[in-house]
């Protein structure tokens, strides 16, 4: 009986040690020595669409595999049976991995397998993904659009079956010979109109563009250069229209007494304007589109406003679309106590180079003011304040790009946003490079906003992104997350010249000016 006691007893004391090896973290290397007769599957398989037609596979590397076979299949069910319309074997070190060449719009399976040397393949890890929409539209020729028509171009040799644009519905069909040079001139079309092209191969959509035509000068009045500018806009009858064609003009500062439309011939080719415009009656509508303004006509006495509202202006609506403005002292629009404003809309402008040492950006300290609406928009290189809004209004900033703004040390630097005067603030898909200073002598310079009281509004934010931008969280937002804002390189082509084209495929589409100047 002792005999099977003791043995029992060694029997229990191995079984102890055994138990206590594997709980303990020492496991690992006995397990991995293992010799497993077959690859472990690829895990993480992960897809990205790159361009919108071409994807990157990556997964985590398999111990012990040479190479990695990849199939696609035309399917979004996961569906491996037949043929697969791509197939690969890579090496090892491939991963992560670039396949290109797939139809846009379009749903499709993959699978990865591992393979190596001496061992068996392993079993096939799958996902599906679907591509975006394709765009082999090429760039379009501004001296290709006319008032009435378009001549848009594709990579030669692309099949396409119609381009269809909107507004109007307005549908061509592409005939095998424009196929063959990638060429087609559409009809049909109306002056100063912004158009969407598609480019379409029966239902899918293989290419997409904008444009607006050119001006049809319709009853509208023709200005060229070396005409008097200022004498033919006093001339002028409630409500006229007029065409400036390129050139220099001197408008010096100029009181706006009625409603007036100026539009620049050429989107490409914009006419300059040296001047200031200033408002003090009662005026329904002005709209500027296309133009070039500049403050700087003499360089030793550089206009200090680009608009400058005193008593007794009333203006109704204010548009800005797809102009320049720069080389002014101190404010892009400034009222001082008591203009009126119905709503100002400003789109596809670009604002740079007002360095505000005596002002601020879009400065409101007092008035009346119902809506700004700001989209597609880059201001660079400027103001103090950029927005100083003592009036109660409705406010928002879309998908704009803001670059070195608000980095002056001075302690009238509120930031970005300073908004006391109640009413709603939005800004949503906005991207913020380079502003504020690094170690300035007033902490705050250049922040989002510097405190509650400067922000009475009522503020919605969506998707903004940041990069680069000492200050931005000091002051009454402190956390990123407060803004729905994350931190990118926008990786802009050369901002220091003024080309704010964005190359980050992560943010191209989603945030900043999408035109980048």
């Amino acid at each position: 009986m002792n005999r099977y006691i003791k043995q029992l007893t060694i029997l229990m004391s191995i079984f102890a040690v055994l138990f206590s090896a594997g709980c303990s973290d020492d496991m690992d290397p006995l397990v991995n020595s293992l010799d497993f007769n077959r690859l472990f599957s690829p895990q993480n398989l992960e897809i990205s669409i790159r361009n919108q037609t071409s994807a990157v596979l990556n997964w985590k590397k398999v111990d012990k595999a040479t190479h990695y076979k990849i199939e696609v299949f035309n399917n979004g069910n996961q569906n491996f049976t037949g043929t697969p319309i791509k197939s690969v074997t890579i090496e090892y070190g491939l991963v992560p991995y670039l396949i290109s060449g797939f139809e846009g719009e379009t749903d499709y399976s993959v699978r990865v397998q591992a393979t190596g040397e001496g061992i068996e393949a392993s079993k096939w890890t799958s996902t599906t993904f679907t591509t975006g929409t394709e765009q082999i539209f090429l760039p379009i020729d501004p001296e290709e659009i006319q008032a009435t028509q378009a001549t848009l171009h594709w990579t030669p040799g692309e099949t396409a079956t119609d381009i269809v644009l909107h507004p109007g519905d307005i549908r061509h069909s592409v005939t095998a010979d424009e196929i063959t040079a990638g060429t087609a001139i559409v009809t049909g079309l109306t002056g100063e109109t912004t158009y969407t092209a598609r480019l379409m191969n029966g239902t899918k959509t293989r290419g997409t563009i904008t444009f607006t035509t050119l001006i049809d000068l319709g009853g509208a009045t023709a200005i060229n250069e070396g005409d008097d500018l200022v004498a033919i806009l006093d001339a002028a009858e409630e409500g006229a229209a007029f065409v400036i064609f390129p050139g220099s003009y001197t408008l010096g500062s100029y009181e706006v007494k009625k409603s007036v439309k100026l539009s620049g011939y050429k989107p490409n080719d914009k006419p300059l304007i040296y001047g200031q415009l200033k408002c003090a009656s009662a005026v329904a509508s002005l709209e500027l589109r296309s133009l070039i303004f500049r403050g700087d006509a003499d360089p030793t006495a550089v206009v200090g406003q680009f608009f400058n509202t005193v008593s007794g202006c009333n203006i109704s609506l204010f548009s800005l679309i797809d102009c320049e403005i720069s080389n002014y002292n101190n404010n892009f629009i400034y009222n001082n106590a008591s203009g009126t404003f119905g709503e100002i809309r400003i789109s596809g402008c670009y604002v740079h180079d007002i360095p505000g040492s005596g002002g601020d950006g879009i400065d409101f300290r007092g008035g009346t003011l119902g809506a700004l609406a700001i989209e597609n928009t880059t201001f660079a290189k400027g103001f103090r304040t950029f927005l100083r809004m003592q009036a109660s209004a409705n406010i928002s900033f879309k998908n704009c790009t803001f670059y070195q703004i608000s980095c002056l040390d001075d302690g009238n630097n509120h930031g970005l946003f300073r908004c006391s005067g109640g009413g709603t603030f939005e800004v949503r898909n906005c991207l913020f490079s380079e502003t504020g200073k690094d170690n300035p002598t007033n902490a705050t310079v250049g922040n989002w906003c510097r405190n509650a009281n400067n922000m009475t509004a009522t503020s919605t934010y969506s998707k903004n992104f940041y990069y680069n931008c000492p200050n931005l969280w000091a002051g009454y937002y402190t956390d990123p997350s407060a803004c729905d804002a994350k931190e990118a390189d926008p990786k802009f082509v050369d901002a220091a010249n003024g080309n704010f084209k964005i190359t980050n495929e992560d943010l191209i589409g989603v945030a900043g000016d999408p035109k980048g100047w």
